[in-house]
């Protein structure tokens, strides 16, 4: 009994790709060689579909029994139930504003000292699982509107702004937006900060998941970046491709120079009088690096950028 992922007979499958003989004759020699039978069922006939605008409905869940089974059991019958939908589990992820809440530190301080005796993996698992709650905790009354706070914050500054352009010598008002527009700067980055998590998350899975949105992507910032039109050395404006590349090759060679032919060597003096590398900053790019080093440059990486 259970999910076999495979028609057994050509009226298994309805719409898609007509049924052939050999996708189903290793699956008949199979059930043929076990002495397996498929056992009566009531309820769907189907049990699977691609939920696309053109359906495909298709029976990929058996039940099996041999002979032993109808003897003993004959009027047993399988119940095919209608599918119904499920709540997909929200999984866990960390939120990078959370470590700029002050009590972030003490929440993790307090969920990693609570004392469990168990072995060592089974303590590890059951900490983060407590700790989870509590930063669950802490993003739904900190951080759980987040980016609403941050356009409020912006409307009550530039509605201080404008009170103080109408009377800008009141002290009290200049207080207040001072207030304000900090207030604002704090809960704009925070939101940043949030934003830029997602958006990287969603870069992930539409970059992986979708090659085509990717290279559309790449396409964009290639026509963003791209030069359409330049000025040349007699102040014309040239717009096609080839002249513009031209444009740039004579640019650099006039600022970098062509080749030349034999150079006169450099007097030796003039190194020796000028500042030079000591023998142990010579070899300081040769030493092999520690296990600290590494650490502090994977953790030195920006939160919001990919290792």
């Amino acid at each position: 009994m259970g999910d076999f992922n495979s028609v057994l007979h050509v009226e298994d499958r309805i719409g898609g790709n007509q049924v052939t003989h050999t996708e189903i004759v290793d699956f008949e020699d199979c059930l043929d060689a076990c002495g397996l039978v498929k056992m009566p069922s009531n309820g769907c006939n189907y049990t699977w579909t691609d939920k696309q605008d053109d359906r495909i409905f298709s029976k990929i869940d058996w039940v099996f029994v041999n002979g032993d089974w109808l003897d003993g059991m004959p009027d047993c019958r399988a119940n095919v139930c209608q599918k119904q939908p499920t709540k997909r589990k929200q999984v866990f992820k960390y939120g990078n504003v959370w470590g700029k809440h002050p009590e972030f530190q003490r929440i993790v301080e307090a969920g990693w000292n609570i004392e469990i005796v168990e072995y060592k993996m089974f303590q590890v698992a059951r900490k983060l699982k407590l700790l989870k709650k509590q930063l669950k905790l802490l993003h739904k009354q900190h951080f759980n509107n987040i980016v609403k706070e941050a356009h409020d914050d912006r409307a009550a500054m530039l509605e201080c702004q404008i009170r103080l352009q109408q009377d800008p010598t009141n002290v009290i008002v200049q207080q207040e937006e001072k207030v304000r527009r900090l207030k604002y700067k704090e809960s704009a980055k925070m939101a940043e900060m949030f934003l830029l998590q997602r958006i990287k998350a969603t870069w992930i899975k539409l970059g992986d998941d979708n090659t085509k949105y990717f290279f559309s992507i790449i396409k964009q910032r290639k026509l963003v970046h791209s030069i359409c039109q330049i000025r040349d050395e007699l102040n014309q404006i040239q717009t096609e491709p080839e002249v513009i590349e031209k444009v740039f090759v004579r640019y650099y060679k006039q600022l970098l120079g062509e080749t030349g032919g034999i150079r006169r060597k450099a007097h030796p003096g003039f190194f020796e009088q000028g500042p030079r590398l000591s023998i142990e900053e010579q070899c300081g790019p040769l030493k092999t690096f520690t296990e600290r080093e590494i650490r502090d440059a994977m953790f030195g990486i920006n939160i919001n950028k990919s290792p």
